[in-house]
Order: C-alpha cells, then structure tokens, then sequence
C-alpha cells in the first residue's frame, strides 16, 4: 500500500506519494490557494495537488509544536513512554505556550548523562489534529501520523552523510557540539534579515575540512554565501526531502517524534455489523436449544416404541408417553420465549436509533449478557449497558427515558442514565451509561389475561 505525505505550511504545500518500497509515484507542488488558512483547507489543498485517492497519509505540518527541552537526569526514570510524555508536556508547555492538557506530545531522547537529559519534544494541539483528521476521513483517508516537517535533514536521520541546516518559517534547526557530541538544537529565526545574517549566529562551516553546509527551506531564491542553497520547491530536492522522510518512518523505532493518532471509535456501520452478530448469536443459541430438545423427544419416542415392542407393562409406556408430551410442551414454551427475547432485543436496536437526541453519540453497547441455564427452558433474562457521550447532561436523561417508555411494553427495564462530566478539548462533555434489562417472562404475564 502506497503511504501519502503531505507538506503544509503557510506559504507552501506539497504532496509526494510513496510505494511500498519508499520510492515516490507521485509528487506536487505548490503555494496556498487564496483563503486557504486554517489546518483542514491546506490539507484539502495539498492532497488535490495529486490526483490519485490517497488511504494512509502523514502530515508534516509547521503549525504542530516542537522544541528541545532538557531534564535533569534522573526526573524521567522509571517512567513508562505515557507518563514520560506527560511529564515532558508540562516541561515544554513553559518554552512553547503550548498547554499540556489541550495537546498530545510525543518526545525522543537526544542524549545525556546522569546530570541531564536533552528531549526533542514535539506538541500537537486537539483542535489541529481533529480539523485535519476530519478533512482526510471525508475523503476516504486515514490520518497514519502528524508532526513537524523539521529535523530530518538537520538531524542527521537522513542517512546522507552532509551536514545541513534547516529554516522552517521562525525556526532554525542546526546541529552543534554539546558535551562533545554533535547534536540536534532548535531555536528560533527566520531569513527576513537575510540568509548569512541568521547563519553568523551557528558554526555552518566545519572548522577542520572547511566543507560548506546545505541550506534546506521553502524559499524559491536566497542568497546565501555561507552555505549550499536546497530549496523545497526544486523537484529534484523536495524528491530527495520525500525519500528521506520516508527512510525515517520506515525505521524502528521512528528518530523523530512523530505523533500516531489514537483508534477511530467504532463507526455507526461498526456498531450495527455488532448488533447484528449478537443477533444471530442469540438465534443460532436458540436453534441448538431446539435441536436438541426435538433430540430429547426423539430418543423419548423411540425408548417408548422399544418398550411397548417389548411388552413392557402399559403404565410403563403411559408414563413414557406422559413424559413426552411434557418434553414437547416444555419445547413449545421455550422456544414461544425465546421468539419474545427475540423480539425485544431488536425493539431495543430500533428505540436506540430512533430516540436518539441530537447531541448524543452512542459509543458502544455493552453485552448483551444472558444469565441463566438455555437447556433448562427457563426465560433468558438480558443485561447490558449503553455507553455513550452527550453535549448536555439533560440529553442523557432524555435519551434513557424515551427508550425506557418505548420499550416498556416489551418487557425492558431501563435505569435512568448515570452521567459523568468531562474535559475534552476546552469543550465540556457529559459520559454516560444506561442499564436494560430484558425479562420476556414478566411481558408475558403482563399479556396473559
């Protein structure tokens, strides 16, 4: 499968399009459209600048955050990768502005020792991720990964062996000596002062061999006497550029922090494909509890037969003959009871499509559960529990009312909806569950006169 990578930023986009070897397909090039401001209008953008359908995509984009950030030594061990994250998101939010609860952050350790530790964090805010997954999902694509286009190069990840340095709109990526090592520094400038005036301020020459360094940016034209001019909007450069990013995501683990978004919750067509596979669970349990209770009355029959051929007693064969009429009226309830549990269970998918509030999103059904003995005939009793979110708490009690009034007939208890507040996002939002339980047995007193 072919991986799609999208390069956005405020005054250019790209897109390159990579087969399953890393070798690109596909490639365009191109500034903005007028208008094409916010993160979901220069991904619609950048993935029309190639005509064919794109599945897995990466988006490299300047507006997601990324910094270096040091620790003391011993302030991340015994961490696992979640909590490491979360300790380095509060870390940068003091460098970035970036607020830890309104981002996911994704870091790699650059080096250190037991005094302190250099992290390359990169921080991607909710509202940038959700604006470009939902523009890739409404064309049929899915959001494989997202971080900043910056480091590749500069980083040495390239596997080219050149020394680069990179100008990304007001940042400056450029490796330097620290503690004896050369490494990976971030820091803020941009090129409106010119090309030589931002590289006076970091070593681009090395000072044993004298070799000049390569330039990487966006820019068409520069003057730059200091180092090799690469400009993204040469084919043959953002080629190179493409194949180097690619390279990176194929290693593992990734050199860069690069940020995989969460599992898609399950989609609507999911949740039905669900119901209808427990629907066809309880049938298929219904049919072996037929199956074997026509082979209960079958043997019965045929014991009998055996005795009477036998010329065994008649109060034998009339006690025989008893039982099997009571086999076969047990057979009849049971299977009359499972046509009602039946019955109720797709009442109960139909009221949770057609009660459903505006501002509710039902996020999984959990169960159903049949307590209880199949083969002993006695009435299948169901629980299970409606999780979801809502907008308003009202909507939840709304929503577990009206499904409670219109499943009452058919034999459904329904609680009313325990709710919890969340924080998603700056946006309050509500969770909450509904119990249900199926009793066929008290709907069929109910309808017995």
């Amino acid at each position: 499968m072919t991986r799609t990578l999208l390069l956005i930023t405020p005054g250019f986009i790209a897109r390159g399009d990579l087969d399953a070897r890393g070798r690109i397909v596909a490639m365009g090039k191109s500034v903005p459209p007028a208008g094409a401001l916010e993160a979901g209008s220069l991904t619609l953008a950048a993935l029309g600048l190639v005509k064919a359908k794109a599945r897995k995509v990466v988006v490299l984009s300047t507006s997601a955050v990324t910094a270096m950030v040091e620790v003391s030594g011993n302030r991340l061990q015994g961490l696992n990768e979640a909590e490491r994250n979360a300790a380095l998101a509060f870390e940068a939010e003091a460098i970035t502005g970036v607020p830890a609860h309104g981002s996911r952050t994704v870091a790699r350790r650059l080096g250190g020792d037991s005094v302190a530790e250099t992290w390359w964090v990169t921080q991607v805010g909710d509202r940038l991720r959700q604006e470009i997954e939902a523009e890739l999902m409404r064309h049929g694509a899915k959001l494989e990964a997202l971080t900043h286009p910056g480091g590749v190069m500069a980083g040495g990840v390239s596997g080219s062996g050149a020394e680069a340095v990179e100008v990304w709109e007001d940042l400056l990526f450029a490796r330097h000596a620290h503690r004896g090592a050369a490494m990976l520094d971030i820091v803020p400038g941009d090129l409106s002062a010119g090309a030589d005036a931002l590289l006076a301020r970091v070593p681009v020459m090395d000072a044993h061999t004298g070799m000049r360094h390569a330039l990487w940016t966006t820019r068409a034209a520069l003057e730059c006497r200091e180092a090799t001019h690469r400009s993204l909007q040469d084919a043959e450069t953002l080629q190179s550029w493409f194949s180097a990013w690619g390279r990176a995501l194929e290693q593992e683990p990734e050199p860069l922090p690069v940020l995989h978004p969460p599992p898609r919750p399950m989609s609507t067509a999911g949740r039905v494909l669900l119901s209808a596979l427990a629907t066809c669970l309880a049938i298929g349990l219904c049919a072996a509890n037929w199956w074997w209770t026509e082979h209960q009355i079958t043997s019965a029959r045929s014991e009998g037969q055996r005795l009477t051929e036998a010329g065994k007693v008649r109060a034998e064969i009339q006690k025989f003959s008893g039982e099997i009429k009571q086999l076969h009226g047990e057979h009849q309830t049971a299977q009359e009871r499972h046509q009602q549990t039946l019955r109720g269970f797709g009442a109960m998918l139909e009221a949770l499509a057609l009660e459903k509030p505006p501002g509710v999103l039902v996020r999984s059904l959990r169960g159903p559960t049949a307590p209880g003995a199949v083969m002993s005939g006695k009435t299948p009793v169901m629980e299970t529990t409606l999780v979801g979110v809502t907008m308003q708490e009202s909507l939840a009690a709304q929503f577990s009312q009206s499904i409670g009034v219109r499943l009452q007939p058919f034999g459904w208890t329904v609680r009313p909806a325990k709710t919890q507040a969340l924080l998603t996002g700056g946006t309050p939002v509500w969770a909450f569950e509904v119990e249900l339980r199926l009793d066929p047995a008290a709907n069929s007193e109910k309808q017995t006169p």
